[in-house]
């Protein structure tokens, strides 16, 4: 990771409990920056900051996305964190539910558009007040929203909503430096809540149909370094394609 990249930089991951968000919170606060991180789970965040280069350096803010409120009171904590404004916005929120949708209740359905969806809007809508002049705001979709895979549907819906509610937002708010971040097969414990045996005879049905030929999992952690590149870089792209340039091997 590009050591120094980030100092003096506020950086700002809801979503950063596990996977994806806890790595780039690692990555970040070693490249320099100051990150203040949000999710539900307050343990696992205070958890996280204790792995912080120095004390400080990861700041650990209770955020539920699906409540307003506490998206409120965590966008008020950023502020007193950091009056000056904040650099980067970074939203890696994403539950999954596995079902055929014939078995989707839509309770199930309910609960990932809040979260994946309604959460970030939530979350961009209430944190844009506080970026800094060249600040910048990502959010982390999925490849597979232009391939779809059986018994995703409730996940998938959800980020295709995410990626035109990116959309609209660019479209009505031309001066935000806004990415959508396109992230592929990653190792991470976003399956484990799965039934085991749903869950093989999917991987098998995924496999033989070919969803992962040419395509190569991930580390969380080779994703945070990227993302800690986007964070440098001084240009703010539209989109970022993360799967093309880390899991496609043919």
């Amino acid at each position: 990771m590009p050591g120094g990249a980030l100092d003096g930089r506020c950086v700002v991951i809801v979503g950063a409990s596990a996977g994806v968000g806890a790595a780039t919170a690692r990555a970040a606060s070693a490249a320099g920056a100051t990150v203040i991180t949000g999710a539900r789970s307050i343990a696992q965040l205070e958890a996280l900051a204790a792995q912080a280069p120095e004390p400080g350096r990861i700041v650990a803010v209770a955020c539920d996305v699906t409540d307003q409120a506490s998206v409120d009171a965590f966008a008020a904590a950023v502020d007193a964190a950091a009056p000056e404004g904040i650099d980067a916005l970074l939203v890696t929120v994403g539950v999954t539910h596995l079902a055929p949708m014939r078995d989707l209740e839509p309770e199930a359905l309910r609960r990932i558009l809040d979260t994946n969806l309604v959460g970030p809007h939530a979350v961009v809508r209430a944190l844009v007040p506080s970026l800094a002049p060249d600040g910048r705001v990502g959010c982390c979709s999925s490849n597979a929203v232009g391939a779809p895979m059986p018994g995703l549907g409730a996940y998938l819906a959800s980020k295709a909503g995410l990626d035109l509610a990116l959309d609209l937002w660019r479209l009505d708010h031309p001066e935000l430096a806004l990415t959508r971040i396109v992230v592929g097969p990653t190792v991470t414990e976003a399956a484990a809540a799965w039934d085991p045996e749903l869950s093989a005879a999917y991987f098998d049905r995924w496999f033989g149909e070919g969803y992962f030929d040419g395509v190569t999992p991930v580390e969380a952690e080779v994703v945070a370094d990227a993302l800690v590149a986007w964070l440098a870089a001084a240009e703010v792209p539209a989109e970022l394609d993360l799967f093309a340039r880390l899991n496609v091997t043919s």
